[in-house]
């Protein structure tokens, strides 16, 4: 059984974490119109966007890289020039000169509808493209940001993927979940992979770490505000700086993790940084980074993967936190006790969309966390059942996602209807 544990979190690790340019809505939406605009061979007339709150609220103020602040719009005109979708979440990576010019005309003739939807599965998008001609090719991506369920032409399926060679690190037998494993089964079968099991993990970190260094290059006003020499201020200047530079647009992909770049900075980023300043081996880090990982996709997993919850806070911040007490070789009962705190202290905090204070969101929630690990390193925690808090942390992390599911639906109507009302009035300033 210990073999079979060490392929599923090995083969769950290769699914959780994939390049992504720009917001990972960004390339959900791209993808859908480059899906759908590939199967017509005549001009485009009008196209139609049809999309979840979460995708909308995550994109309309988020910078596009090499195109700036465009909106949904423009997003959706982008995937309709580029057409690649092999390039996946990575779609807006090679745009040529000549299709920026492309777009950037495309958007002065008011070719887009969008429409947000209720009632759909978080992760929405649904692409309708009409040509000159009157043909129509409508695309949907749904349950995953780069999972295209099929391409219609004038009715007909022309494109369904092959889920089967979509990846081949397949979960192995369906009696195996991660709700099988006890935080301690999971812990054991880290400390138990080797630097050659784990080797994949280092691309992310050298992507990850290229938009920190580009993020330095040209700060922005949390990365420049941040001072302090100890691990804890280095650590969060670094993930800051990364954060900043991708929500304003910069021109580098990042290495995702559960769907979400933000996420694979918030998890990557602190366990090298930390790791560096402290001298850390490289098992240890890449064990820590696989740790990290995985408690994201449990707290993704319950909460949901866009939610009316932050999850770079709730799920991402927590993890990383986890991961660092692991390179400080704390306890399985003090990760437990860890885990609870960072919930007690931010499983509040609520997603208002992809911009550039959600660097402000993550480097709150690491001074919190950070504090909440000394607090477990000296004997102080949560004890009992006290409020949402378990003694199991686990159940803690369900509890949280049964709360998701059944109140936050209406949290994230009202938080997106405010989002769309500020963007509106910023667009007519």
């Amino acid at each position: 059984m210990e073999n079979k544990n060490k392929t599923f979190i090995i083969n769950l690790l290769h699914q959780l974490i994939k390049p992504a340019m720009g917001c990972t809505e960004i390339g959900a939406v791209a993808l859908a119109t480059a899906a759908s605009s590939k199967h017509l061979k005549k001009p485009i007339k009008k196209i139609y966007v049809n999309l979840s709150q979460f995708i909308y609220r995550n994109i309309v103020s988020v910078g596009v890289p090499l195109l700036g602040k465009i909106g949904t719009e423009g997003i959706a005109i982008a995937g309709s020039v580029i057409k690649n979708i092999d390039k996946k979440l990575n779609i807006i990576s090679e745009l040529k000169t000549n299709e920026i010019k492309q777009i950037k005309s495309l958007m002065k003739k008011n070719i887009v509808k969008v429409n947000v939807l209720t009632n759909v599965d978080p992760i929405y998008v649904e692409a309708r493209i009409k040509d000159v001609k009157n043909n129509v090719a409508v695309s949907l991506i749904k349950h995953a940001h780069d999972n295209i369920e099929w391409v219609k032409l004038n009715d007909s399926i022309v494109y369904v993927p092959d889920k089967q060679k979509s990846s081949k690190y397949q979960l192995g037998s369906t009696h195996l979940s991660i709700d099988y494993f006890k935080l301690i089964d999971i812990y054991n079968c880290i400390k138990s992979l080797t630097i050659k099991d784990l080797s994949f993990l280092k691309d992310g970190i050298d992507m990850n770490n290229k938009i920190k260094e580009q993020g330095y290059k040209h700060p922005y006003a949390f990365t420049k505000a941040i001072k302090g020499t100890d691990w804890k201020q280095y650590v969060i200047k670094e993930v800051t700086s990364a954060i900043e530079a991708r929500m304003a647009g910069c021109k580098l992909p990042v290495m995702s993790s559960c769907d979400s770049g933000d996420h694979g900075l918030t998890v990557s980023i602190p366990q090298y940084a930390y790791a560096k300043f402290n001298k850390i081996n490289e098992l240890k880090l890449l064990q820590a980074l696989a740790f990290s990982h995985i408690i994201t996709w449990i707290i993704k997993k319950h909460i949901g993967s866009l939610s009316a919850y932050c999850g770079s806070v709730i799920a991402a911040a927590t993890a990383t936190t986890v991961g660092i007490a692991y390179q400080r070789n704390c306890s399985i009962k003090q990760i437990n006790n860890l885990i609870n705190l960072c919930i007690a202290s931010n499983g509040g905090a609520i997603c208002d969309g992809a911009k550039m204070s959600c660097a402000f969101k993550v480097l709150a929630a690491l001074n919190a966390n950070f504090h909440s690990l000394e607090l477990v390193e000296n004997n102080a925690y949560i004890t009992n059942n006290e409020g949402i808090i378990n003694n199991d942390a686990l159940t803690t992390i369900k509890d949280l996602g049964n709360i998701s599911k059944t109140i936050m639906d209406q949290t994230n109507d009202v938080v997106t209807k405010t989002v769309d009302k500020n963007h509106q009035q910023l667009k007519n300033v």
